[in-house]
């Protein structure tokens, strides 16, 4: 019985604090749900606003990205193309092999008829000297 009258004692302590902060704490939070609404009353026009503003931009933004991804798309093409060009058993591999030993066999004909020019220079005035029998 004595542990149930301290009990209640407390009980009757929290209670009688509670009834004298209530008020204040009823006042707060009804000066809280006011500063809530006046808040919420400026924010929902600016909201409004930033999906007016952002709607177009982002039309604009996925007109991008589109033409974006085709550029990448031609991109793509592009290397491999390019890939197929210049891989070693590519034709234009096998042409650009070929005329570089063309143009050294005829880099070396070039040397040949120079060496025989500073060697014989009438020669392209007379011509090549016939063989003497």
């Amino acid at each position: 019985m004595r542990h149930l009258a301290a009990a209640a004692e407390r009980l009757e302590s929290i209670l009688s604090r509670f009834d004298d902060s209530l008020p204040q704490l009823l006042a707060r939070l009804d000066r809280g749900v006011g500063d809530f609404s006046a808040a919420m009353a400026e924010v929902k026009p600016l909201i409004a606003e930033a999906r007016r503003e952002l709607k177009p931009a982002g039309n604009d933004l996925h007109k991008t990205l589109a033409g974006v991804q085709s550029g990448i798309k031609t991109l793509e093409k592009t290397l491999a193309n390019l890939e197929r060009l210049t891989a070693s058993d590519s034709d234009l591999g096998y042409q650009l092999r070929d005329t570089v030993r063309e143009m050294e066999r005829a880099a070396s004909s070039i040397r040949e008829l120079s060496d025989y020019l500073r060697q014989n220079p009438n020669s392209l005035l007379f011509g090549q000297g016939k063989e003497k029998r």
